[in-house]
């Protein structure tokens, strides 16, 4: 790997000394960790992910809630039929923190592929947004008894989650849910 860096690294050197303007590469390569966070003892973490099969395609979205110190508690997983990658990425979120909800859980820190996603649920969102009525959803859990922290979480972090993800293609608009880790794998 360090190799492969090191090329990358002098092929960068070349380019910038070609083309002018050459920042430090060693700036643009540095190596970033991927590490789960955890809260304490009563936080739940809950990763949502959506997937498709093309842009307005067969989509569906999945994610795991687990315990802070990584046990899991729960997976779930659906198809929601024809949409866009938005839509699947929206709905797991919102499926994710009202099944959370009903659980009885009150301290969530939430993590999300997606950083539109993100994005959308921590701003206002204008009325007239094509998914307004799901973020307003989402809002209104937000605005409930319930501490919710939503984190963007590179995709490599968030593995899990895109597993159950793509198995929400594979069902026929069925939300699915195990608190059975090895009965999920098994359906591989």
């Amino acid at each position: 790997m360090n190799s492969t860096i090191a090329t990358i690294s002098s092929q960068l050197q070349l380019t910038h000394q070609a083309f002018g303007n050459s920042p430090s590469v060693s700036h643009i390569l540095t190596p970033k960790m991927v590490t789960w966070q955890h809260g304490d003892e009563d936080t739940m973490i809950l990763n949502v992910d959506g997937s498709a099969l093309a842009n307005l395609g067969k989509v569906g979205y999945g994610g795991l809630i687990s315990k802070h110190d990584g046990n899991f508690q729960l997976g779930f997983f659906e198809s929601v039929g024809i949409f866009n990658i938005l839509h699947a990425e929206i709905q797991a979120l919102w499926i994710g923190i009202k099944l959370c909800w009903e659980a009885g859980y009150k301290k969530l820190m939430c993590y999300s592929d997606s950083l539109h996603v993100v994005q959308l649920v921590s701003t206002d969102t204008p009325r007239f947004h094509h998914y307004a009525n799901i973020l307003k959803l989402i809002g209104n859990y937000l605005a409930k008894d319930l501490t919710v922290t939503i984190y963007h979480i590179l995709r490599e972090g968030n593995s899990c989650a895109d597993v159950l993800a793509k198995l929400g293609l594979m069902v026929h608009n069925i939300l699915s849910r195990s608190m059975n880790l090895p009965l999920i794998y098994h359906l591989f």
